[in-house]
């Protein structure tokens, strides 16, 4: 069994990446979404054959968040 290993560990978010024996073989990314206070709020697994289409869908989501903070912040 391949252990899993952080790959980035960021403020609110957190990825590792390797397999687990109780899960569907295969390597995953788990991502762990966390408070500021350092509570996790959820994770999600990516296997490693999708990741590619995940992190453009991830992108199109941060494009977003970013609009919409921009927008908000000009009709101030």
């Amino acid at each position: 069994m391949m252990e899993r290993k952080v790959i980035c560990d960021l403020h609110l978010i957190s990825v590792d990446f390797g397999r687990e024996e109780e899960r569907q073989p295969g390597n995953t990314f788990r991502i762990t979404f966390r408070h500021a206070n350092g509570q996790t709020t959820g994770t999600i697994d990516v296997y490693q054959g999708e990741a590619e289409h995940f992190s453009v869908e991830l992108e199109a989501i941060a494009a977003f968040l970013r609009a919409a903070l921009i927008a908000n912040k000009n009709s101030n």
